[in-house]
């Protein structure tokens, strides 16, 4: 039958996309003879797509209102657990208890779009799923050939099926609290859907990735594996010490007080009554008084050509002026004790008693993971107040950090070829002092401290697409010394400039730049003629295949890793990635031996010329094993 739902297609995506109307059909699971039929059907198909419906978007924490499937290209199955209307519905445990097998069943392909999260709800309810075998997020993810297009299922079923797709937001209508309060018509009509498109997606996308070798290899060996290492991990969670948190925070309101006091001091004594009511988080009340009152020069001009008040501004004008050196001090206390004094509290879950992260393979254009709900990648680790500290093994268990050491340097030495910087990593030589040591023309012995961090600050910001104005500017020299610095750089590693040259060529001549294992991102603004769109896109085609070959290096080890300490039946379990750092959690009494596979698996990750080094930090809590 045609349900009432999809009778009026959504707009089209765009003008070219001609969306067509789908005829399917939408079982309603509700009673214990059609889920026998259905689990008759499941058992005797190859591949099946699942979806789940929750009331919240956290699967640790949130109920599962629903679930769908799909088997093929012409049904779709729902089964409502805990809808808030007076319909019959099965019971969800024993529901999932009795579908418990298809999930464990290894010989039926699991086909999830963003699979996480459908597997942390699962698991929320004690249902392992084995043979994950498609998610049509991540394989989206490596076809895109714009990082602006999205990658959600709507957007995918319009864009690869023609067919139209219903919103979670045009489902809600504007009247729902959450998933639970959707008429049962409606909530099924909308979840089969979803794992109908799944299901067809799937053929679809997969076509797709193995008319490129590369990427399909990509998505086969890397991207899954460690889909399924990062399930593990949000699963795992980290512990929070509500207390010592608190206690952190009650130290940043007595500083921020100060501030606040020392502020409003000094307006009272010399400036009109007016400013004491400035809210000081106020970007526009900040910038009257600096601007009109202080009469301080304007640095900045925002897009809208507003006067800028952030940090870049705040730090120039402390240099003439003591009142935006403290109102950036006050900014920064308001933001920890927001950002991660008050949100972070919020974040533990009071079923397990920690945070549980969520890591996306499909944020970071260059490959990288992203954090969120919360971003555990963004804690400070350098404060006065120690926030990292409140991150606390359980008892009997310690940290563990694996850093790897310069890691995007040695894998552009490893690209570039170039020998003086694949000698310097095989000699073990400090790598800052032997650029300072050619671009001040002393000995590498003799390179001062200060010359290293110039040294330092060149290296890294090669791989960025270093401009000698963005260098004079860093470093607070004239535009002269910064083109002779980076002249004297690319004399040392030639192969350095021959390879931005090849690399940013190859890119206009594609369309796209790679990583080494061949993961695309595509940057249609080197086709720009304005400059600096055009420059902007040139750094992004020199910086994604060295950060993107990084983060290929880390989700490789990962993986092994994981394989290892499962296969040995090892406690520790990783429970962060900080890019290129990994923290595992661990009983003491494994230290000595997790170190070992740690450390061996990372810097063997890849077969190079080019030696990797990992620093390995122990510690009782995150701030311990910081460098």
């Amino acid at each position: 039958m045609q349900l009432s739902l999809f009778d009026k297609p959504q707009k089209s995506i765009s003008k070219e996309v001609k969306t067509k109307k789908l005829k399917w059909k939408c079982h309603t699971i509700t009673d214990k003879k059609d889920l026998e039929k259905l689990i008759n059907n499941l058992k005797k198909s190859k591949e099946i797509a699942i979806d789940t419906e929750t009331d919240g978007l956290r699967p640790l924490k949130n109920e599962l209102v629903g679930i769908s499937f799909a088997f093929n290209k012409k049904e779709g199955y729902y089964i409502p657990f805990a809808h808030k209307e007076d319909t019959p519905q099965l019971n969800r445990q024993k529901t999932l208890e009795i579908l418990k097998p298809i999930f464990k069943n290894s010989k039926i392909k699991k086909i999830f779009h963003n699979a996480k999260f459908d597997l942390l709800v699962l698991k929320h309810y004690g249902i392992d799923v084995e043979n994950v075998f498609f998610d049509t997020l991540i394989a989206a993810n490596l076809l895109r050939k714009d990082e602006g297009e999205k990658i959600n299922l709507k957007f995918l079923s319009t864009k690869y099926l023609k067919e139209p797709m219903y919103t979670f937001k045009q489902i809600m209508k504007g009247k729902y609290k959450d998933f639970s309060q959707v008429p049962i018509k409606a909530a099924s009509e909308y979840s089969a859907y979803d794992s109908l498109q799944t299901f067809k997606l799937k053929q679809v996308l997969e076509k797709g990735l193995k008319q490129i070798p590369e990427l399909y290899k990509i998505f086969k060996n890397l991207e899954m594996p460690l889909s399924n290492v990062l399930f593990k991990m949000e699963l795992t969670g980290i512990k929070l010490n509500k207390e010592k948190l608190e206690e952190i925070g009650k130290k940043i309101d007595k500083e921020l007080n100060k501030v606040e006091t020392k502020i409003f001091a000094t307006i009272e004594n010399k400036y009109p009554k007016k400013w004491l009511s400035m809210n000081l988080n106020s970007p526009q009340q900040v910038q009257n008084f600096l601007f009109d009152e202080l009469k301080l020069p304007v640095v900045k001009k925002t897009i809208k050509g507003q006067r800028g008040t952030g940090q870049e501004v705040l730090e120039e004008l402390s240099k003439i002026h003591p009142i935006p050196g403290m109102i950036l001090k006050f900014r920064e206390l308001s933001k920890l004790k927001s950002t991660y004094i008050k949100s972070l509290i919020k974040e533990i879950n009071p079923k397990t008693g920690r945070i549980h992260t969520s890591f996306s393979q499909t944020l970071v254009a260059t490959g990288r993971l992203a954090s969120s709900t919360p971003n555990l990648q963004n804690i400070p680790a350098t404060t006065d107040h120690g926030i990292r500290s409140a991150f606390e093994a359980e008892r009997g268990n310690l940290f563990l950090s694996a850093d790897y050491s310069q890691v995007e340097l040695r894998v552009l030495a490893q690209m570039t070829k170039d020998k003086n910087l694949i000698a310097a990593f095989k000699d073990s030589t400090d790598i800052h002092k032997k650029t300072a040591s050619q671009i001040f023309n002393v000995p590498i012995e003799k390179v001062t401290k200060q010359q290293r961090q110039v040294g330092k600050r060149i290296n890294f910001s090669i791989i960025y697409g270093l401009t000698p104005y963005g260098l004079s500017k860093d470093l607070g020299i004239k535009l002269s010394k910064a083109k002779e610095y980076i002249e004297k750089y690319f004399d040392t590693y030639k192969n350095v400039a021959k390879w931005i040259e090849k690399t940013i060529k190859e890119a206009k001549e594609k369309g796209y730049t790679k990583t080494l294992m061949g993961k695309r991102r595509y940057i249609s603004e080197l086709k720009e003629k304005n400059r600096t769109l055009y420059q902007a896109a040139t750094r992004i085609a020199i910086n994604t295949p060295v950060q993107g070959t990084s983060a290929e290096i880390i989700k490789k080890a990962m993986i092994k890793i994981n394989k290892i300490l499962e296969d040995k039946k090892l406690k520790a379990k990783m429970i962060l990635q900080i890019h290129d750092e990994l923290i595992l959690e661990l009983p003491k009494e494994e230290v000595k031996k997790v170190e070992k596979i740690v450390k061996e698996e990372m810097e063997n990750a890849v077969k190079w010329v080019v030696p990797l080094e990992v620093a390995i930090n122990i510690g009782k809590n995150w701030e311990k094993v910081t460098k």
